[in-house]
């Protein structure tokens, strides 16, 4: 990619300006979610972690509490890393799906596991290997590891909405914000000398 740079009124220059690997945005993104998702856990008041929604539902399968869709939503976040081993088998053998007990301070400690598992998976990860086959569950001759990904993270989505609206029907001021991260910008000021 090439662009024009005005250098302080001189004239234009023609410069090489390097592309973010797609792999480096996508990573920064789930480690952005990660810390979303431990914000939102974390306002589960401690009084309401049995509390679920009384909405329709099948009377074999009741909603999910608040803890256990916490703990869920953590466990949903471990395929990421689980997705990353798959892809280099040989370098993250060391990753062991982390285990959750029925407690905030633990639901947490896990999501941090597996955020800092996905940090380190991604750090291997270049663009060309989004394109790379890796066996899941649901596909054990494998798909291509963007499209498990993209599976996970909207499994991942999806409960972590879900969490937004408990908190929400719990009575908690939870707002767009803790959802997504508002980039603040600083608009360009020309100093007149």
């Amino acid at each position: 990619m090439r662009t024009k740079l005005r250098d302080k009124g001189k004239s234009c220059q023609d410069v090489a300006i390097m592309p973010k690997p797609i792999s480096d945005v996508i990573a920064s993104k789930i480690d952005e979610d990660a810390g979303l998702i431990a914000g939102l856990i974390s306002l589960i008041p401690h009084s309401q972690m049995d509390w679920r929604p009384d909405w329709p539902h099948d009377p074999t399968k009741p909603p999910f509490s608040a803890l256990e869709l916490a703990t869920h939503l953590v466990e949903s976040f471990a395929a990421i890393p689980a997705c990353l081993k798959k892809l280099h088998p040989e370098v993250l053998a060391h990753f062991e799906q982390p285990m959750t007990q029925p407690a905030v301070a633990s639901i947490l400690a896990s999501l941090e596991t597996s955020r800092a598992r996905a940090v380190e998976g991604f750090s291997l990860t270049a663009d060309e290997d989004l394109t790379r086959d890796i066996p899941t569950y649901f596909s054990p001759l494998g798909e291509p590891f963007l499209e498990t990904l993209w599976a996970n993270l909207k499994h991942l989505q999806h409960h972590t909405y879900q969490l937004f609206i408990y908190l929400k029907l719990m009575g908690l001021p939870v707002t767009t914000a803790n959802l997504h991260k508002f980039k603040s910008t600083v608009p360009h000021q020309t100093t007149v000398g």
